[in-house]
């Protein structure tokens, strides 16, 4: 028989970003949660060259960085964080006057259970 650690619990996300607003609150992250996943659906195209920032209070490019928003589609950022506090995840718009986007991010809280298979 083997054992296996595994993460129970996750969560996800989302909120519609107005991205003719430059700063949007847009999640909140509990102390010890794990990302493990970040997607932005752009609905409604931005103008010119508009792009999205994804971060946090003092870093905010550190989950996404000049994210194009003038296509439709989905754009995934890869990025694993496991904040050390409670966080609120700020998206960064620059250059749109319209434009919508969903945002959705995927995370774990530290709850491990054992499984034996």
């Amino acid at each position: 028989m083997a054992t296996q650690k595994v993460h129970n619990v996750c969560y996800m996300a989302d909120c519609v970003l107005d991205l003719s607003q430059d700063t949007t609150q847009a999640v909140i992250l509990p102390k010890g949660s794990t990302i493990t996943h970040l997607s932005v659906e752009v609905q409604e195209v931005a103008e010119g060259g508009a792009k999205l920032d994804l971060g946090f209070e003092g870093e905010s490019e550190i989950l996404g960085n000049d994210i194009d928003t003038t296509q439709k589609g989905v754009n995934i950022c890869n990025a694993v964080f496991t904040p050390s506090k409670d966080e609120t995840l700020l998206a960064t718009s620059t250059g749109a006057s319209k434009g919508k986007a969903m945002l959705r991010v995927v995370y774990f809280l530290p709850s491990t259970i054992r499984i034996d298979y």
